[in-house]
């Protein structure tokens, strides 16, 4: 799996993710071979899915082998939220998942007028 870690506030975040998943629907897929990566992509999917809220959305996407119409290959991207805060679930980002899981994380702050170098080392760091 992957993370993506970004601002809370961030004024882009909503148009970085409708790119995001507009990449990620059209970017060829790989087909899962590391061993107990379905278990944990599906560990992942239902833990996010059970939280309701839009947690988890899966994207399909061309495969990049000819004729696969394998569904657990495509890719779950799952909102854990804020550290800290009422909700965050980090189920994804404790656990190897050496599979098709995107993770994002937001992290407090990032409004238009924060300081981005005192961001980074405040707040990322």
């Amino acid at each position: 799996g992957q993370v993506i870690v970004m601002p809370k506030e961030w004024a882009q975040k909503k148009e970085f993710r409708e790119i995001l998943f507009a990449e990620l629907s059209t970017t060829p897929k790989d087909p899962v071979y590391y061993p107990g990566s379905l278990t944990n992509r599906r560990s992942s999917l239902l833990q996010y899915e059970n939280l309701g809220d839009n947690r988890c959305s899966v994207i399909k996407s061309p495969s990049c082998v000819p004729d696969d119409k394998v569904e657990d290959d495509d890719i779950v991207v799952v909102e854990c939220g804020t550290p800290g805060e009422n909700g965050f679930n980090g189920h994804s980002l404790q656990r190897e998942i050496f599979g098709p899981v995107v993770a994002i994380v937001e992290l407090p702050g990032g409004a238009d007028g924060d300081d981005p170098l005192h961001y980074i080392e405040e707040i990322v760091a």
